[in-house]
């Protein structure tokens, strides 16, 4: 689900909140519960839902985080706490709750299908099958082009530069985040790399991908120019993503979670 919904598949946002109140639904009928003289009755459940569509890592992962409050209204229309054992008890049935797809003729509740089953399955077979990341070059490649550039242009660059550079074309993951402090050299790295990519990969049928992101306008002129790659603010990159937490915000009109001053 959180793939699809972040490759823009219909109906995809309206099945997980389908999903969600129909958990809250449950909850509300058999665990907002509130003692009286008489025993424990059931009452009305108070929550919020916030919406997210990434985990903390930055993978697709749409998810709802429920705030149930410690209050049940009850029949008479007042407030009572509410008692809560029975919740943390049944954590993980609820989040099975979540995933129920109805039941079967027996009675018995359904959380897949042999379809989803069998999708899941080439899913995972073809995962398996690709090959692990290799970058497209490697440190002597790169060390030999940045001595050519101090011989033929006498560009020398810091030992923190050179350690950038080398991290982002050679390092052993598939992605890498650049970020450092105003008047650190990071523009003019971000040049040598694309310098790089443009007059050692690309002629040779190999190519090194990288997405300039800035936190003001001007800043991000700036990127475009030294590299002559496009450029854009951090919020333009976020409010374009329509499967970005911030693009759910919108929806929901909800207040933004970061304020930037410029």
């Amino acid at each position: 689900m959180p793939i699809a919904y972040a490759a823009g598949v219909r109906g995809v946002r309206e099945a997980h909140d389908a999903a969600v109140m129909s958990v809250l639904g449950h909850m509300e009928e058999h665990y907002s519960h509130y003692r009286t003289p008489d025993g424990v009755r059931n009452g009305g459940m108070v929550a919020g839902k916030f919406d997210h569509a990434t985990s903390r890592n930055i993978d697709p992962q749409l998810h709802s985080h429920i705030f149930v409050l410690n209050m049940v209204r009850t029949e008479e229309g007042g407030w009572k706490a509410n008692e809560p054992k029975a919740i943390f008890q049944d954590q993980k049935s609820l989040g099975l709750w979540l995933l129920r797809l109805g039941q079967d003729p027996r009675g018995r509740e359904l959380y897949t299908t042999p379809e989803m089953q069998e999708l899941e399955r080439r899913n995972l077979e073809r995962i398996r099958e690709l090959s692990p990341f290799r970058s497209v070059t490697n440190s002597v490649e790169v060390e030999r082009y940045l001595e050519g550039l101090f011989s033929e242009e006498g560009v020398r660059l810091t030992a923190g530069q050179t350690a950038e550079v080398l991290n982002e074309l050679t390092g052993s993951r598939g992605a890498t985040l650049s970020m450092g402090d105003p008047g650190t050299a990071k523009t003019s790295t971000l040049k040598v790399i694309e310098r790089f990519n443009e007059e050692v990969l690309v002629p040779q049928g190999r190519e090194h991908i990288s997405i300039n992101l800035a936190y003001t306008g001007n800043a991000a002129r700036e990127l475009s120019l030294a590299t002559d790659k496009p450029a854009c603010t951090l919020s333009s990159f976020e409010n374009g993503n329509p499967a970005s937490k911030f693009a759910l915000q919108r929806e929901n009109r909800e207040p933004p979670m970061v304020v930037v001053a410029r």
